[in-house]
């Protein structure tokens, strides 16, 4: 649900979707198990490709959602997104982290809905 108020969102705001869930591996841990990355939206807008996850919570009694997109994460939405990258051969675009927080409250209230760009 999250993803799809996500959707709505960047698309009002001129955004066009690319791709969503793209996910890929991104090598092996020391026992061999396989590492995946996923970035949640790939967008474009105004020649700039936009990397995007999404958090959704039910409240911000904890914590704000976009809080948990810490150091780790970031790191990950980078290697996932030169990947891309690499795949489709877009090596020279230029490219941007967002964060699409999202709050939906227990009432039923209109969703909160906050971008910050990384």
């Amino acid at each position: 649900m999250g993803e799809d108020l996500a959707v709505n969102y960047l698309e009002v705001r001129g955004f066009t979707i690319v791709m969503r869930n793209f996910k890929v591996t991104l090598g092996r841990n020391s026992v061999g198990a396989r590492i995946t990355g996923e970035i949640d939206i790939i967008a474009v807008n105004e020649d700039i490709l936009y990397f995007v996850e999404v958090k959704t919570r039910r409240s911000e009694t904890f914590n704000i959602p976009q809080i948990t997109v810490n150091l780790r994460k970031r790191r990950q939405i980078d290697r996932v997104g030169s990947r891309y990258k690499r795949i489709f051969g877009l090596r020279k675009v230029a490219t941007t982290v967002l964060v699409v927080s999202i709050t939906i409250s227990e009432q039923g209230a209109k969703p909160v809905i906050w971008m910050e760009r990384f």
